[in-house]
């Protein structure tokens, strides 16, 4: 598939020495500006509007790009080979499967997955659920095409995550290993405006026409996203995708709200002390992570045995709550209103 014509990705050679996400811009050659025209060329056009996969169609062990190649590609052309990324039951964000990246060489890779974009004009919002474990970290890219890049997020080993895009590091981010984690990307191409959120908690918003040298792009697109695992901080990576969705904003968002609270109900919501939870399938000692405005984790508790949880020393505002056991995950929008 495409690289970066004028500002490598750390996914292919562009990481400084100290690996800690900065990124280096390089200029290659115009042969390689030509091979990167021609890529363009092969990208299938998608005729739907919107993307949705929750991955739970393909048969574990089998591969992402392989199944699926009207959407997915390997950054070679090469489904089914280890630049492929292999469908887990691991962990899974709902259902039961997800697709598993997980570094197994020194420089990244090999799994190179590509999901096709392909929009030139529009508000248009790409979302996923993202699973880190603890000890591992998580890359990926968005590029506009042909060959430049657009934006990259830096999941570090420990909760950090950072963005780079505009000619900006977007440094104060977070999100929650051991956890499934909700990645929103929205760009309007009629207003050249992004935005990165996590867990609901907005971690940047940038000028779309504007690349990583600081220099107008006329005409920018949506190309394509690039999922490459590669080490952070020295830390390799490993993580897990599920309920992938790429569309208008309204549509991903009702996508979004559907997967994650179908199945549990939440009471009272205001709450002052006691949070009250039931699902089909909750079972005792599930976790609840409480995630506040800035992405941050300010709280994870047990579940006691009747579905309750104590919570009062969390201050009044809004919250996400990320509800996880071995049987499900959660995702509710809690507010806390304390009385007096």
């Amino acid at each position: 598939m495409l690289r970066w014509i004028n500002n490598k990705p750390l996914a292919h050679g562009g990481r400084d020495k100290h690996g800690t996400g900065v990124s280096l811009h390089s200029h290659s050659s115009t042969m390689r500006q030509l091979l990167s025209t021609l890529c363009l060329l092969l990208v299938p056009a998608l005729s739907a509007q919107t993307i949705f996969d929750d991955f739970e169609n393909y048969s574990v062990g089998s591969f992402l790009a392989q199944s699926n190649p009207s959407v997915w590609n390997t950054w070679n052309f090469l489904p089914g080979t280890p630049q492929d990324a292999p469908i887990a039951d691991q962990f899974a964000s709902s259902g039961s499967k997800s697709a598993r990246f997980t570094q197994t060489a020194a420089n990244g890779g090999a799994t190179d997955i590509v999901l096709y974009l392909n929009k030139s004009t529009g508000i248009w919002e790409l979302d996923f659920d993202l699973y880190v474990p603890s000890g591992s970290s998580a890359y990926f890219n968005i590029q506009r095409g042909p060959g430049l890049g657009a934006l990259e997020v830096f999941f570090y080993d420990g909760g950090h995550v950072n963005l780079n895009a505009a000619h900006i590091t977007f440094a104060g981010g977070w999100y929650v290993q051991d956890a499934w984690n909700d990645v929103t990307i929205t760009v309007n191409l009629d207003t050249d405006f992004a935005t990165l959120r996590v867990n609901g908690a907005t971690i940047g918003s940038w000028p779309y026409n504007v690349d990583f040298n600081g220099n107008t792009v006329f005409n920018p697109v949506l190309g394509f996203a690039e999922f490459y695992p590669q080490a952070t901080n020295s830390v390799w990576a490993n993580y897990y995708l599920d309920n992938v969705s790429f569309g208008p904003p309204s549509i991903t968002t009702s996508l979004r709200e559907a997967q994650a609270n179908a199945g549990i109900a939440v009471w009272p919501n205001p709450f002052a002390d006691v949070l009250n939870f039931k699902a089909e399938e909750l079972p005792i000692g599930a976790i609840a992570t409480f995630i506040d405005q800035q992405g941050k984790r300010v709280l994870e508790k047990a579940i006691d045995q009747n579905g309750a949880l104590a919570a009062s020393e969390l201050t009044p505002g809004l919250y996400t709550a990320i509800i996880r056991s071995d049987t499900g995950r959660w995702t509710a929008r809690i507010r806390v209103a304390k009385v007096e």
